[in-house]
């Protein structure tokens, strides 16, 4: 990551701050969809995924991904989440499909910021479609 200006910061800031780069949002996405996948595989959702609740921090120079604000029920405890679609209403969608619909949205976010500070970006169209369209 081009420098963390603290030990942990969300996802949100560091795209505000367009302190990302091309290995860091390659790591960042793989970690937070291998969370998303346990946390599915648990039987649970996260229901309100956007990158004000993914931090990110380091560790022994790594990047790591920590969910914030999953929640505490089961597959139930969420459904009918909302997330914001691509032309920024809100979309209601069941359980775990919320989450794949951010994560397709945090994909885009992360791309588009690589894109406004001139670094290359990760060939994720057909993932970021996917996930939008599930």
């Amino acid at each position: 990551m081009a420098g963390l200006p603290s030990p942990q910061i969300t996802l949100a800031s560091c795209i505000s701050l367009a302190n990302l780069d091309h290995d860091s949002v390659i790591r960042i996405a793989t970690q937070l969809g291998n969370e998303l996948n346990a946390v599915h595989s648990g039987g649970r959702v996260h229901g309100r995924l956007t990158s004000a609740n993914v931090l990110i921090g380091t560790n022994g120079g790594k990047v790591c991904v920590t969910l914030l604000g999953l929640s505490e029920g089961g597959p139930d405890a969420v459904s009918g989440a909302r997330s914001p679609d691509a032309r920024g209403s809100d979309v209601t969608l069941p359980g775990a499909a919320a989450d794949i619909f951010a994560f397709g949205t945090l994909l885009r976010e992360m791309c588009t910021s690589l894109r406004t500070s001139g670094q290359p970006i990760p060939d994720w169209d057909k993932a970021i479609d996917a996930c939008l369209h599930v």
